[in-house]
């Protein structure tokens, strides 16, 4: 979390609600409105990563965002072995809190491995709920063991409620299948993303993760989607 001026940091919370609402129009992408939900979580709580998966149409989950290629590898590492925090969250409906990774490896030992290896010390896992369907989960993981205080709970419980309200209202979305039709163009938008982010790191020969900001960057300075940045990027009709 930042270490800012409390008053400032109110503004910056309420500006960051502010794009996630305007997030919700018809012409953004979910993937763009999980990649703001995903910077503000890290900048408004202790987590240091965060990440969006959502359900499939088998109840499979998948990753729609990520704030790094840590957080990345800390989802794989879930979706890899079914096992880990966000998978108990969806299938639970209940926010997951692990304050000690180390301390609950004997629940997810594959998991508990991979976040050790990576310098991920707790784990929160918030599902993304419609009514009694659970859609996904927001995870954040922290480089330091501890739980989330009671307002980083509320701020990061309605970041999740304006997520699921973006995956349903899409298109005026509201029936299961249409949420699996959802999934599968954030699922295409996200492959765009990752053939953009390997495509600039190796033009520029700088890390994935640099490169991703790169595309955020131009993305969000030019007012466009992130997958339109990405594809023009692959088909080599943009430099940045």
């Amino acid at each position: 979390m930042n270490d800012t001026h409390p008053g400032d940091r109110e503004v910056a919370l309420v500006t960051s609600f502010v794009a996630l609402a305007d997030s919700l129009r018809p012409d953004f992408g979910v993937i763009d409105t999980m990649d703001l939900l995903v910077g503000a979580c890290t900048d408004f709580t202790t987590a240091s990563e965060a990440g969006v998966v959502l359900v499939g149409a088998a109840g499979e989950l998948h990753v729609v965002a990520s704030s790094s290629e840590r957080a990345m590898d800390a989802e794989e590492a879930q979706l890899g072995v079914s096992a880990g925090p966000c998978f108990d969250a969806v299938r639970a409906g209940a926010i997951v809190d692990v304050p000690d990774i180390a301390a609950e490896a004997y629940r997810w030992p594959d998991f508990a491995r991979l976040a050790h290896d990576r310098g991920l010390l707790a784990a929160h896992a918030i599902p993304l709920r419609s009514g009694t369907t659970n859609l996904g989960s927001l995870n954040l993981f922290a480089d330091t063991v501890g739980g989330l205080n009671s307002r980083e709970t509320a701020v990061v419980q309605a970041m999740a409620d304006v997520a699921s309200i973006s995956i349903l209202q899409r298109d005026a979305i509201v029936q299961h299948a249409g949420t699996n039709a959802q999934l599968q163009r954030a699922l295409d938008s996200r492959i765009l993303i990752e053939q953009a982010k390997g495509v600039l790191a190796q033009r520029h020969g700088i890390a994935v993760d640099d490169a991703f900001r790169r595309l955020r960057s131009h993305a969000r300075n030019e007012g466009l989607r992130l997958q339109d940045i990405a594809r023009d990027v692959v088909e080599n009709r943009l430099t940045v």
